[in-house]
């Protein structure tokens, strides 16, 4: 389940400019323990692999706590 506070958008691929995609996986970020579930889809056309849909850059911070590895 998505927490409230986050919002997705989806988006076609930034390549081919196309939203044709082939579902590879669902999965939960278990690095911290944070609500959520996301999808990784591969590019039917370029075979680009992303998650779509993807968290609003104004959301996306939520799952990146102040105590995330690279920030420190």
């Amino acid at each position: 389940m998505l927490p409230t506070q986050v919002q997705l958008e989806s988006n076609p691929c930034p390549i081919c400019v196309k939203l044709y995609d082939q579902i590879i996986l669902n999965g939960r970020g278990h690095l911290h323990n944070l609500p959520g579930e996301f999808t990784v889809v591969r590019c039917r056309s370029c075979s680009l692999m992303r998650t779509n849909p993807r968290p609003i850059p104004e959301t996306i911070g939520f799952y990146y706590p102040d105590y995330y590895g690279p920030y420190k």
